[in-house]
């Protein structure tokens, strides 16, 4: 009988608590049909089965498989073919999949179930890594990997073909395809691999530990900095050396270079992707401070404007800064999105300047005083004190680097610079261009990282800024109390909207706001 006239898997509610799906993959060979059953399970009981980290992929199109007696169910073709990878040829399988063992159509139920995972994760037995098939060379990789993985001979490690004359090699084209696969951008990877006690990476038909798989990646990341110096600009994904930090925050103990807060961790993978953008976020409660903060329990019965918003607000009202805010970045994805909201589901276009991570001397163009905000129920309207002190008078063009135009722009902001009369724009310049020739390298390398997507512009009273993209002239520069950089603000009325975060030289550090007379203003942003 064929899978298509068979009526779809019904889910039955579960329990609450610890209780979970399990998923036993029914034995089979080649192009068998895969088989499944759906269990209940209880966490607390210690049940023994393995989790499945993969990427969904795309939602269609979609594959049938048979699950129970008299039922299927429909699976993404990611899904269906990791499957068929990991049944066995004579004995079932216990697996935990998400796209199974949840019920995606029930709101309430994801939401409880995304509150386990980071449990789900650490108590399997194992966490199987699916990267895919096979592709690009990537049998070359594996194999690269296993036997750099054995005792060292007399020899050393073996050679991954990257020397002063060659530029690559097929086992570092290999390592670098792997690394491009879909799997390192996906945002749920992160907690799976960070709370995992073992895990077991899958591609193709070969098969590698994590943490071998991780030290070639670092052997290789080590090869091509010392052969390819300035030339090499692309590290590998963050996510393949969170594995070595995790032990510590697994046992409930933390390390320096590891985020910390929630909004640490989504400034450090904003890159990353999710099929549902409310993900962003609730993929990486379990591994912040605020995991068991009652007012972030995951709701997928908010929309995606709610969850962003929602955020923003508490992140405000609890640590009475607005770094949160430093992370707004050009228009919105999210329809109806605040402007003082950032859309995680857009990717990083910048640097940011205000939440810096690891800053030897953190900004205060507040003083580092407080953000004194009072949210209204249901308002979306930001209200705060600060100062709007300044008006944008001219916009240069905008920095991208490694654009053919990027040293043609710097120059045109150091003409734009030189051509103000204001003392400040002179000491501007200066900056740009006193430097002795042993710090050039360095310098050129702050400033483009600094430059990267932005805009510079000058002020009414001489100032000169870095600000985004969107800049306009008659855009203004505004000091927020609660805020570690000035803001660009753009007067709609009565209310501003917010354009981002900027730096202006000379007022990083209070400069604008000393003083017992200076008068704070209500600044209303929607």
């Amino acid at each position: 009988m064929s899978l298509s006239n068979i009526p779809q898997y019904q889910y039955t509610a579960l329990d609450q608590g610890l209780h979970i799906r399990l998923l036993r993959v029914k034995s089979g060979h080649g192009s068998d049909d895969i088989r499944v059953d759906i269990f209940d399970d209880n966490l607390g009981q210690h049940p023994i089965y393995e989790a499945l980290s993969y990427t969904w992929g795309p939602p269609n199109p979609r594959c049938l498989i048979s699950c129970g007696e008299d039922g299927t169910l429909s699976v993404t073709r990611n899904c269906e073919t990791a499957l068929r990878r990991l049944r066995h040829g004579t004995e079932d399988r216990t697996l935990w999949i998400d796209a199974i063992c949840i019920d995606q159509t029930n709101a309430l139920e994801r939401g409880q179930q995304v509150q386990l995972m980071s449990q789900i994760y650490h108590q399997a037995h194992r966490v199987l890594a699916y990267f895919g098939e096979a592709s690009d060379g990537s049998d070359v990789g594996m194999d690269f990997i296993q036997r750099d993985s054995e005792p060292l001979t007399p020899k050393g490690r073996p050679s991954v073909g990257l020397g002063p004359d060659v530029k690559s090699s097929p086992q570092q084209l290999a390592i670098d395809a792997i690394l491009d696969r879909p799997y390192f951008k996906r945002i749920w990877i992160l907690q799976e691999i960070v709370f995992a006690k073992t895990i077991l990476i899958i591609l193709g038909n070969r098969t590698v530990d994590w943490e071998d798989f991780s030290r070639t990646v670092f052997y290789v990341d080590i090869n091509k900095k010392m052969y390819l110096g300035d030339k090499y600009d692309k590290s590998p994904p963050s996510v393949v050396f969170y594995r070595d930090k995790s032990r510590s925050l697994a046992s409930g103990k933390t390390v320096s270079d590891m985020p910390k807060s929630l909004l640490e961790f989504l400034r450090d993978t904003r890159h990353c992707q999710s099929t549902d953008a409310r993900d962003k976020s609730y993929a990486l409660l379990g591994m912040s401070m605020e995991k068991d903060e009652p007012a972030l329990v995951p709701n997928y019965f908010f929309t995606i404007q709610q969850t962003f918003t929602h955020l923003a607000k508490f992140l405000i009202s609890r640590d009475k800064t607005l770094d949160v805010l430093c992370h707004v970045q050009g228009p919105p994805y999210v329809q109806k999105l605040p402007s003082w909201v950032p859309d995680w589901s857009c990717h990083p276009r910048t640097e940011i300047i205000g939440h810096k991570k690891d800053s030897v001397k953190p900004y205060k163009a507040s003083l580092g005083r407080p953000a004194n905000v009072v949210f209204h129920q249901a308002s979306e309207v930001l209200n705060l004190e600060g100062k709007v002190y300044d008006t944008v008078s001219r916009v240069g063009p905008i920095y991208n680097t490694g654009s053919d135009s990027s040293a043609t722009t710097l120059k045109q902001w150091e003409n734009m610079i030189s051509m103000s009369e204001s003392k400040l724009a002179l000491d501007a310049a200066a900056v740009l261009r006193d430097h002795e020739r042993s710090e050039a390298a360095i310098f050129q390398g702050q400033v483009t990282k600094a430059s990267n997507g932005r805009a510079l512009f000058l002020t009414d009273k001489g100032y000169v800024g870095l600000g985004p993209a969107e800049v306009e002239k008659g855009d203004r520069i505004a000091v927020l109390l609660g805020g570690s950089v000035p803001f660009v603000l753009r007067q709609r009325q009565s209310h501003f909207t917010l354009v981002g975060e900027s730096y202006v030289r000379g007022l990083m550090h209070g400069e604008a706001i000393q003083g017992e007379t200076v008068a704070f203003q209500t600044i209303q942003i929607e």
